[in-house]
């Protein structure tokens, strides 16, 4: 084989195996999003985009929070939702799946408006969040209607650094 041959060769196959890593990166397969604790979220929409790959709704959460609630999430009634004390008044970037329910809110909210979201934190990493469950200001609600796809039960203690 010649060593342009090899070059391109080589070429194809980094460039396949890159495009391979970051699909399933991106797809949650090293997610691990914490079903046992939903977080509840509520606050004032400051930035929302709907193009792909996902939906993301940034919203200041409230300085003091309503009591949390997963009754509203069908499968999820026994849940305890919590209010972290970290997201008080806090700036969180909220992602989600995206499904037709969740790419249909870009009609129903603007930002300034107010907005009430149920999300799962991700154990691995940078601890992001994912919404499952979003009621707007307008009464809209969007729902998963099944777990996310990497779902755990509880996120492994922290190892000791």
């Amino acid at each position: 084989m010649s060593k342009n041959r090899l070059t391109a060769a080589l070429t194809v196959a980094a460039a396949t195996l890159t495009t391979v890593t970051v699909a399933i990166a991106h797809h949650g397969r090293n997610g691990a999003y914490d079903v046992s604790r939903p977080i509840a979220l509520e606050g004032v929409i400051t930035e929302a985009s709907f193009a792909p790959p996902h939906p993301v709704i940034t919203i200041r959460v409230d300085a003091r929070p309503r009591a949390a609630s997963a009754s509203g999430m069908p499968g999820y009634e026994g849940a305890a939702a919590i209010n972290r004390a970290a997201d008080a008044g806090a700036v969180r970037v909220i992602e989600f799946s995206p499904l037709p329910q969740f790419t249909a809110l870009r009609d129903s909210v603007t930002v300034g408006q107010r907005i009430q979201i149920m999300a799962f934190r991700n154990c691995i990493g940078t601890h992001d969040l994912r919404g499952h469950w979003v009621r707007t200001a307008g009464g809209v609600i969007a729902q998963r209607d099944n777990r996310p796809t990497s779902a755990v039960n509880g996120c492994p203690p922290a190892r000791p650094s």
